[in-house]
């Protein structure tokens, strides 16, 4: 489903519910959903207009969450061929940015914006956005060591990139943090362009800080290590052996990650990271 090509580690993600769950496809969104949760996606044609393309999207998936009750997206992954593609403000990412910032600004009724990914598929595809929402309004977590998306300078697009760092969400006792697409980024600029070894370690530091807010918020423990699923996104596939050798170096589960070929949403970082970590309760044994 996913547009974006394997490159190594796990071949397929399962996502598993509690209890009796209904698919559902409706105006060229599909469904999926449980008690508690659903999942929703849909994709455009290869497309120019990426701002009119993406506020049609948005406009279909937050009308279909808002009709079924779940009104509280807890993440986003949105993939965008092309992504980098454009100068300045007409580039693809900042005008899907705008687009995605005017359909919450029309049909987002609350005062947060979920995590979420946003990487570039390979050309050819269009735009594809899968968003898994709940009915309870997640826990949302940010960074120190960098500055909100949301309130990035203009340099970065007319209309600043809209999610949280991370979400969390569950009981006081079990809960799953969502982590947003992690890369070099500290403050709001992007570090060490060039250097792929120095990008995965800023970017594993950004992920572990998130942990340990994770924790220090919900009295639980971040399970990153045994239980935690990640997706590894590189921008060149050659990068592949050498960020596998650092993130085994860095101590990082390198067995439970995907290593997907994708297009950073900065030309100039080469790695990103984003993931699904389960907390649970401290044990004194």
């Amino acid at each position: 489903m996913v547009p974006l090509r394997r490159l190594g580690g796990f071949s397929e993600e399962s996502w598993w519910v509690t209890g009796a769950f209904n698919a559902n496809a409706q105006d060229g969104v599909q469904t999926l959903a449980g008690d508690d949760f659903m999942l929703c996606w849909a994709q455009t044609p290869a497309q120019e207009d990426v701002r009119d393309a993406t506020y049609r999207l948005y406009q279909r998936l937050l009308n279909t969450l808002a009709d079924a009750g779940f009104g509280h997206i807890i993440k986003g992954w949105n993939h965008l061929a092309q992504i980098n593609a454009g100068e300045g403000d007409a580039e693809r990412y900042k005008q899907f940015c705008i687009g995605r910032a005017d359909a919450m600004a029309e049909l987002w009724p609350h005062d947060y914006w979920p995590a979420g990914t946003g990487v570039g598929s390979d050309a050819g595809a269009g735009l594809q956005v899968v968003l898994l929402a709940s009915r309870e309004r997640p826990v949302l977590i940010e960074n120190p060591r960098q500055m909100s998306a949301y309130d990035y300078p203009r340099q970065y697009g007319p209309r600043s990139p809209s999610f949280s760092r991370a979400a969390a969400y569950g009981s006081d006792t079990d809960q799953t943090l969502f982590v947003s697409g992690t890369a070099a980024i500290v403050g709001h600029q992007s570090q060490h362009v060039g250097d792929v070894r120095s990008q995965l370690h800023e970017s594993v530091t950004n992920v572990k800080q998130l942990f340990d807010v994770f924790e220090q918020q919900s009295g639980l423990i971040a399970r990153w290590r045994d239980l935690g699923w990640y997706r590894v996104y590189l921008r060149h596939p050659e990068l592949l052996t050498e960020a596998y050798d650092q993130l085994l170096e860095l101590g990082f589960p390198v067995e439970r990650c995907a290593f997907l070929r994708a297009d950073i949403c900065r030309e100039e970082l080469l790695f990103e990271i984003d993931g699904i970590v389960p907390g649970t309760l401290r044990s004194d044994g």
